[in-house]
């Protein structure tokens, strides 16, 4: 548990540091969403304290922001908030992004995920693409892109993508047009 602090008549919870092995997932299920409306104090807290990993796990952050519900919803934008892309590459910004917790679950859950990524980097760098989609397909196509170079059967023999490859693959997908070389 944690330790409670009084904050000028306000009893404010810490919550100790955890181990890697150790998480507050009680935490994560006290923060009920109604279908009626979002508690936005909550929902700005969680993302807070998503980012911040206090009293969570790496693998705690993807669980939650690819939940399918209203709330989620709300604390991914409020967690993506915590980013600035502005003045990065694509490639930059996604790495800094993946850097601060482990991106797990289902190919939907993750796409959830990437589709908060995608809007954040859209706004923080209006104009470099043509769409929120665009920036999710080139995402999703970077993902894949790593995991073809690192993925165990090209190991033996096997060859990677290359680089014209890639770029015909993603021929006009920056909605009819073709992403910046």
């Amino acid at each position: 548990g944690g330790v409670g602090v009084s904050t000028g008549g306000k009893v404010t919870t810490i919550s100790p540091p955890l181990s890697e092995d150790e998480s507050d997932i009680e935490s994560l299920h006290s923060f009920h969403y109604s279908p009626k409306a979002v508690d936005i104090p909550s929902a700005v807290r969680l993302a807070k304290r998503l980012y911040h990993l206090d009293g969570f796990k790496k693998k705690d952050v993807s669980r939650h922001l690819s939940k399918n519900n209203e709330f989620a919803r709300v604390v991914a934008d409020e967690y993506l908030q915590h980013f600035d892309f502005g003045k990065c590459t694509l490639d930059e910004a996604l790495r800094c992004f993946l850097d601060r917790f482990c991106l797990t679950g289902e190919t939907q859950e993750r796409e959830r995920v990437l589709v908060h990524f995608s809007k954040r980097y859209l706004d923080c760098n209006p104009g470099t693409f043509n769409s929120q989609d665009a920036v999710h397909t080139l995402t999703c196509a970077l993902m894949l892109l790593n995991t073809d170079l690192h993925s165990c059967g090209n190991k033996a023999g096997g060859r990677t993508m290359t680089s014209a490859e890639f770029i015909n693959n993603l021929a006009e997908l920056n909605d009819g047009q073709d992403f910046p070389a």
